[in-house]
């Protein structure tokens, strides 16, 4: 005849074992949904209009976003920079850039969560041909952009995200209807 005290002081010991590995696991699962919770999601906002072009870079994630290296390429020529800006046309005389952004700098950006920067903007006259021809010079150079970024979280998590802006080039068709307007 068995001994009852040993059963059920063995099956005890198997739902506490069982017990543990189940605490082991929900541990691990709440470790992953905290890092993800204050993950840093960049998104790149791009707007165009016949009077206001820009491109701003968001982190639309929870957590601050580190930025550890940024490089614009002018794909046509090869040619790279720090900044979107570096990269465009000089402004004619008159003409300047409301806003840029520039990672010159030794210290790395921060970006907390829901904040953005503008990479570059430009807001003209439609009516001034002049500025407006230098809204197609640079509508030309970005379409041809490429930027990379490499950045990381609270967890010191390297990620990349890059984006050509080809959102810029149009057919020269609507070039030639929006110069006019």
């Amino acid at each position: 005849m068995l001994d009852y005290q040993l059963i059920i002081a063995s099956f005890a010991f198997f739902v506490s074992i069982f017990s543990v590995a189940i605490s082991v696991k929900a541990l691990r699962t709440q470790k992953q949904h905290f890092k993800k919770s204050v993950k840093p999601i960049l998104k790149f906002g791009l707007k165009d209009y016949s009077n206001f072009m820009c491109v701003r870079m968001k982190n639309v994630g929870f957590g601050p976003l580190l930025i550890k290296t940024f490089k614009a390429t002018n794909l046509t020529n090869g040619d790279t920079a720090k900044s979107i800006y570096q990269l465009m046309p000089d402004c004619p005389s008159g003409i300047s850039w409301n806003d840029y952004w520039d990672f010159n700098t030794p210290e790395p950006t921060t970006l907390a969560a829901n904040e953005e920067i503008p990479l570059i903007e430009l807001v003209i006259t439609p009516e001034n041909i002049s500025e407006k021809d230098f809204q197609m010079k640079v509508r030309k150079v970005l379409k041809n952009v490429e930027v990379e970024v490499s950045f990381t979280d609270l967890y010191d998590q390297l990620s990349r995200k890059s984006r050509i802006f080809d959102f810029f080039g149009r057919p020269e068709s609507d070039l030639q209807a929006i110069k006019k307007n």
